[in-house]
């Protein structure tokens, strides 16, 4: 089981789509599912130009992933008693904490690791 399903968070591959009656705005879908609609509010109206917008959220799985792990890692790798003071802690937490909200850095590594029981 992977972290992003411990966590409860929808599966990937998130993957780029059309959306709409006649597939005129784009969107983030898993197989059979809508994850999110993207419309930027760009004054020239190019929908092409939400397209890094869908890229970047449809990568987010897979990025949130990794940055745990790599938390995870560092974490265990370092001697000392609170990872969350540290420097590296203090860069890498808010943005899991963010994407996790509400749960905190050790409410998350506790969700991992009672999934992998």
């Amino acid at each position: 089981m992977s972290i992003i399903d411990k966590l409860g968070i929808t599966p990937s591959p998130w993957e780029i789509c059309s959306v709409g009656k006649h597939a005129e705005n784009i969107g983030v879908c898993v197989p059979y599912n809508l994850i999110c609609t993207v419309d930027s509010y760009l004054k020239s109206g190019d929908k092409k130009a939400n397209i890094p917008d869908a890229q970047l959220i449809a990568a987010s799985p897979e990025m949130l992933e990794a940055l745990i792990k790599f938390a995870i890692d560092l974490e265990r790798s370092m001697i000392c008693p609170a990872f969350k003071d540290t420097q590296w802690g203090k860069y890498l937490l808010p943005p899991i904490e963010k994407a996790c909200y509400p749960k905190s850095w050790e409410e998350i590594k506790e969700r991992i690791k009672q999934g992998d029981k």
